[in-house]
C-alpha cells in the first residue's frame, strides 16, 4: 500500500533549551514522533536541506516506519514533538500529499 507523503516545518531547539548539541546527519535523522503522548518512529529526509544545526527551523519529508498506525490520525496544521530519546524538536505538519 502507498502512503501519502508528509511535509513537515521543524525547528530543533538549541542546545540551551535541552536539544541536540550537534548537527543531525545530512540525510535523515532517526527520532520519535511524538502525537499527544504516543511515539511513533520516523525519520526526517534531509537530502534536500542537508544538515540541521541546534536552532535551526527546516520544511523537509517525513516517513514513518508503520504509516497505517499514525497517516490517519494527522492533519495539516498538527503540532508534534520530536524525540531522541529526549525533547529536540517541536513542529507542524504542513502537507499530507
Amino acid at each position: 500500500m502507498n502512503y501519502p507523503t508528509v511535509t513537515v516545518s521543524v525547528h530543533f531547539l538549541t542546545s540551551e533549551e535541552g536539544g541536540r548539541t550537534s548537527a543531525t546527519p545530512p540525510d535523515k535523522l532517526h527520532c520519535m514522533f511524538d502525537l499527544q503522548g504516543k511515539y511513533y518512529d520516523c525519520r526526517i529526509l534531509l537530502d534536500s536541506v542537508g544538515s540541521v544545526l541546534p536552532g535551526q527551523t527546516v520544511t523537509a519529508p517525513l516517513i514513518f516506519i508503520d504509516p497505517e498506525t499514525i497517516i490517519p490520525k494527522l492533519v495539516v496544521g498538527l503540532k508534534f514533538n520530536l524525540h531522541d530519546p529526549r525533547l529536540i524538536a517541536t513542529g507542524t505538519v504542513m502537507k499530507i500529499a
